[in-house]
């Protein structure tokens, strides 16, 4: 054989098992379905959208195929039946799970994917802890039988059990990170010098703590509920409605988000969209949306608008600065 047949024979080698493999395969089987679509639906930010959708086979089973990768983040496969099921996507996106229509979450087995392993365990725990509060809820004004509220509080310190063994196992997957940064502080328990509670003060701890678990560099978040559920409390329930401390706040916000130009871009658009003029209740709420846009959108970021879109937007708000 000659060297140039040796090259040849190489080449189309590696693309027969190499090039030519679909980045995404997530094979899936749901026993009880026989039929249907399945679609894929995306987060970004507030947004949901449809990335893609399957044939359901007679037999439950479906694959994705995608010949480039996802972006991480969760996404929901929406079932015939409009059910459905999570997943957290990270850089292994060809796997396989399996589990039945009547139990979508205790049937699940996902081999080899340690992400979504994890993420199913504490969805199975969550589903416990839900159905004990649902129960606690519906029983008489005299509150939950005794057996409700001890079981509710073991499976509440199952869950916290749960993460902190994810946090020292399995510190860099996903979805440890995902489930961190989704943590509430707790609230701290301090008082006055006359032993009165120090509500101002657990306030302003709680604030302080409220981002410590978020790492506002890791762009994946984007693509969760958790980044946007966590900027909309803030911003709206932690911080005063008042301009000078939410142009404050709105700074530190942005500051933990500079070196990601999508988080950065997500976070300063929420801010001046949500205290633009025309939407905001708050007394003199244009300070904001001007103090953002007069700060952050420059030639930096210019990138971001089409043409024209940046002049127009600073020649509004000089306008606005000026009554």
């Amino acid at each position: 054989m000659t060297t140039r047949s040796f090259v040849f024979l190489l080449l189309s080698f590696v693309c027969i098992s190499g090039i030519s493999q679909e980045a995404v395969k997530i094979q899936g089987k749901i026993a009880g379905y026989s039929g249907g679509k399945i679609k894929v639906i995306g987060i970004l930010g507030d947004q949901n959208y449809i990335l893609d959708s399957m044939q359901v086979g007679t037999d439950g089973s479906f694959v994705l195929l995608r010949k480039e990768k996802m972006e991480s983040g969760m996404y929901y496969f929406l079932l015939p039946d409009f059910k459905n099921i999570q997943f957290l996507i990270d850089d292994n996106q060809r796997f396989s799970f399996s589990t039945t229509k009547e139990q979508l979450i205790y049937g699940m087995q996902i081999p080899g994917h340690t992400t979504n392993s994890l993420l199913n365990e504490g969805l199975k725990i969550q589903q416990v802890i839900d159905s004990l509060q649902n129960i606690s809820k519906t029983v008489t004004s005299k509150g939950p039988a005794p057996e409700v509220s001890t079981l509710l509080n073991q499976w509440i310190e199952k869950r916290n059990t749960h993460l902190a063994d994810c946090q020292s196992r399995y510190p860099k997957e996903f979805y440890t990170i995902f489930k961190m940064a989704g943590q509430n502080p707790p609230v701290r328990d301090v008082k006055k010098a006359n032993g009165t509670i120090d509500s101002l003060r657990q306030y302003m701890l709680y604030r302080a703590e409220f981002w410590d678990n978020v790492n506002l560099l890791d762009e994946r978040l984007l693509r969760t509920p958790v980044l946007f559920n966590k900027l909309r409390r803030y911003m709206t329930e932690l911080v005063p409605q008042q301009p000078d401390s939410i142009i404050a706040q709105a700074d530190r916000i942005v500051r933990k988000a500079e070196g990601n130009d999508k988080v950065y871009q997500f976070v300063t658009n929420w801010i001046a969209l949500n205290y633009q003029p025309t939407k905001t209740t708050v007394m003199d709420g244009e300070a904001v949306y001007v103090h953002i846009i007069d700060t952050y959108f420059n030639e930096k970021t210019k990138h971001w608008f089409k043409e024209g879109e940046l002049e127009k937007l600073k020649k509004r708000t000089s306008e606005m600065r000026g009554s």
